[in-house]
């Protein structure tokens, strides 16, 4: 039955509590099918088979402690009676035991699997048990490549033996590994196919979230985020289709709050991400809920909550999950660039290449360093973006590189090269409807524009930015499209002060400064220090983060 197999029911109602938990179970009634089942096991001990069915729909009504004693009661059986079925059985609670996040237990119970199986035959079908296990495993220590093979192989033994639950993990695993690999034009329609299969072949429900969950996390990690949004509403319907579901609701809300944020529903995804965080708090997967909270501490920054984004922020800590770069981001808006540049550091140093979350982090890393003045460190950030993005074949991801060269290029003093990456920024993002980075980019074409001396361009961009940041609630951003009176800009600052201003983010002494706009030390130092009590800051390092933090670079 877990596996699609029984019939939906029978036009009386029947009375054998085991028939009717196989028809409670097709049709979605789950916590229904569990009480029908506890009464079968009352009245007879039930056989391996009926266990691992009962086991698997106790993990999809969240009651995962009691999944793992029905399914090591399974394994005990099938174990007395030298089964080969056993190995699948070790499978299960290898697979429970790694979405409750005790990946130790769950590499004893895989490996297990492999060790229940006999030498031979080699075609055995409970041999893609053991064989998955070990793919997944693969793919998970980095080596994609390898990893894809075993999931090809895993494949063809689970279709010549008519699994659709194997065979759709195999299927997920090999996009999965194309992915990884960097070929996600080929690894998308691959998952793409797993997800279709797993919606219409009768698989079992906890593959079939697991299916939405793995497509949308590896959409995301290639930044298609057309496909993820698309997804993430099909998981999310289905999710409401079975309100008894519980291992998947949780992941669901946080892929939500994140589709949300990027469509610019900034108060729904809050709420989406809340109810997230209250919900897999109370479930064992400690790194969903780090996830939760992270998502949560995301949106509290934007909105400009700094006390709760802290919260948040470590409450994702204490459940394992990274912090950054969204930590980072953080100090960088407290005024704390010394804190945003040692954590991001730490980060950009150890994290491998490839890995998606390297995007954020190097994207992060371009933002802080040009806070921080240093051009030469957030070129190479913006340079390490546009690489990625060079064979990605990703639009979005083109766009986070050209926003982030864009901004270096200003800071270089390259406005004309600037602009003309913003623009690619801004077109994709306004193309997939992404409000937030369409708006961070019209505020940089509004740097562009005044560099170049159009002052017209400027501010309509730069009033663009601002509507959009005040529709969004993004009151971080709003300091930055500050509107503009004349050639004065920030805080009463005189073009000059500007120009001087712009050198300063640039690391240029006061005698460069003096050199590069022909005039003396002297005035050099004069204009600092109005600069200094126009705009209240105590250093060039505050002067340079003021200057990023009001895009006035």
């Amino acid at each position: 039955m877990a596996r699609g197999q029984h019939r939906s029911g029978s036009p009386e109602t029947p009375t054998d509590p085991l028939e009717r938990a196989r028809n409670a179970f097709d049709e979605g009634r789950w916590t229904a099918a569990y009480g029908f089942f506890r009464e079968a096991d009352e009245q007879s001990s039930l056989g391996a088979d009926e266990l691992e069915d009962m086991a698997l729909n106790a993990y999809l009504i969240g009651r995962d402690s009691e999944a793992v004693a029905l399914l090591a009661r399974a394994l005990r059986q099938r174990e007395h009676g030298e089964d080969p079925r056993a190995a699948r059985t070790s499978f299960w609670l290898g697979f429970v035991a790694h979405n409750r996040g005790d990946h130790a237990q769950a590499e004893a119970w895989f490996g297990r699997a492999e060790q229940l199986l006999p030498p031979q035959p080699l075609d055995l079908p409970e041999r893609v048990y053991a064989l998955l296990p070990q793919a997944f495993l693969t793919l998970v220590r980095g080596n994609a490549e390898e990893a894809g093979r075993l999931f090809s192989a895993a494949f063809d033994l689970a279709r010549r033996h008519h699994d659709a639950d194997a065979e759709v993990l195999a299927c997920l695993g090999r996009g999965q590994s194309l992915v990884a690999q960097g070929d996600s034009e080929a690894g998308i329609p691959v998952l793409d196919a797993a997800l279709a299969t797993a919606t219409t072949a009768g698989v079992s429900p906890v593959i079939v979230g697991l299916a939405y969950c793995a497509v949308i996390s590896s959409c995301r990690a290639a930044f298609d985020v057309d496909r993820a949004r698309e997804w993430t509403d099909a998981l999310d319907h289905w999710c409401k289709a079975h309100p008894d579901l519980s291992p998947y609701r949780g992941q669901c809300l946080i892929h939500r709050a994140e589709i949300d944020q990027l469509r610019g529903d900034w108060s729904q995804a809050l709420d989406e991400a809340q109810r997230a965080c209250r919900r897999l708090e109370r479930a064992p997967d400690r790194a969903a809920a780090g996830a939760a909270h992270y998502q949560l501490a995301e949106l509290h920054r934007l909105c400009g909550r700094l006390e709760d984004a802290e919260g948040n922020y470590r409450a994702a800590g204490r459940w394992g999950h990274d912090v950054q770069p969204g930590l980072a981001l953080l100090r960088l808006a407290q005024g704390d660039i010394a804190a945003a540049v040692a954590g991001l550091r730490r980060v950009m140093e150890v994290e491998a290449e490839g890995d998606v979350r390297r995007i954020a982090l190097a994207s992060a890393y371009v933002e802080v360093m040009l806070a921080a003045g240093d051009v030469t460190a957030a070129r190479r950030g913006a340079d390490e973006l546009l690489a990625a993005a060079e064979g990605s074949g990703s639009a979005h991801l083109r766009a986070i590189a050209d926003h982030a060269s864009g901004c270096v290029l200003l800071a270089e003093g390259r406005p004309v090269e600037a602009l003309a990456s913003l623009r690619r920024a801004l077109r994709v993002w306004s193309g997939s409807n992404v409000p937030y980075e369409a708006a961070r980019a019209q505020a940089s074409i509004a740097t562009a524009c005044a560099e170049l001396g159009d002052h017209d361009g400027a501010a309509m961009a730069r009033e663009a930015a601002q509507r959009t940041f005040e529709e969004l609630g993004a009151r971080g951003e709003l300091a930055r499209v500050e509107p503009t009176s004349g050639s004065t800009f920030g805080r009463g600052l005189t073009g000059r002060e500007i120009e001087v201003l712009r050198l300063v983010t640039r690391g240029l002494t006061n005698r460069q400064i003096a050199s590069e706009l022909a005039i003396s030390e002297k005035t050099v130092a004069r204009h600092l220090s109005n600069i200094f009590v126009k705009i209240d800051v105590p250093s060039r390092a505050a002067a340079t983060a003021y200057a990023f933090t009001h895009n006035l670079v």
